[in-house]
């Protein structure tokens, strides 16, 4: 429905959070998959599905439709997602709540191995 009223061009994404809500993403350029672990950024995000549940929900995903992980997502968390078939992570509390953003920020750009 969206679709229909954006500008050409206008990305959509999808929020799905688990596998019985794939079909919730169908025509989305992206899936924002989660919420990794708990968060309090967003009160309904439903429970966590961990990187097991993340991996999950990327194999559903349409040919294209690449899947960034959200909602508490930590630095050590990084490598697992990319393993899992994640092309990037969303982050707020993580960042935002730090006293130096960049300092915060640097370890979801380098996550430990």
């Amino acid at each position: 429905m969206a679709r229909r009223i954006v500008p050409d061009g206008f990305v959509l994404g999808a929020s799905v959070g688990s596998p019985a809500e794939a079909g919730q993403g169908t025509g989305a350029d992206y899936w924002g998959v989660g919420p990794l672990r708990g968060t309090s950024t967003k009160s309904d995000a439903g429970g966590a599905i961990g990187i097991d549940g993340f991996a999950a929900v990327c194999r559903l995903a349409p040919p294209g439709v690449p899947c960034v992980a959200i909602g508490g997502v930590r630095p050590e968390d990084v490598n697992g997602v990319r393993a899992g078939g994640g092309v990037g992570v969303a982050v707020v509390r993580g960042i935002l709540d730090a006293a130096n953003v960049e300092a915060a920020a640097s370890p979801y750009a380098s996550p430990p191995n």
